[in-house]
């Protein structure tokens, strides 16, 4: 009977789904809460590294304002040279 198999017959295919829940808020909690645990001693690298975060998670504003008051220390400039 092996003999005159051709084909084989399909067989059935597990389909294996792990559930994963991704919390961007639980996992930006946890690495504040990290650095928190780090930043116990009082070292210059640490505070540094304290100050930087919180700019950081101000959303970058402190860089944007630098910037437009540059551009806009320069603009006064020019109309001044011009007058």
């Amino acid at each position: 009977m092996a003999l005159f198999k051709l084909f084989k017959a399909p067989k059935h295919q597990r389909y294996r789904y792990i559930p994963r829940h991704w919390d961007p808020e639980k996992e930006e909690l946890e690495k504040r809460l990290k650095e928190v645990e780090g930043r116990k001693e009082n070292s210059p690298e640490q505070m540094k590294a304290r100050i930087s975060s919180k700019l950081k998670r101000r959303g970058g504003r402190y860089e944007e304002s630098k910037e437009l008051k540059r551009k806009a220390l320069r603009s006064y400039n020019i109309r001044m040279i011009l007058m």
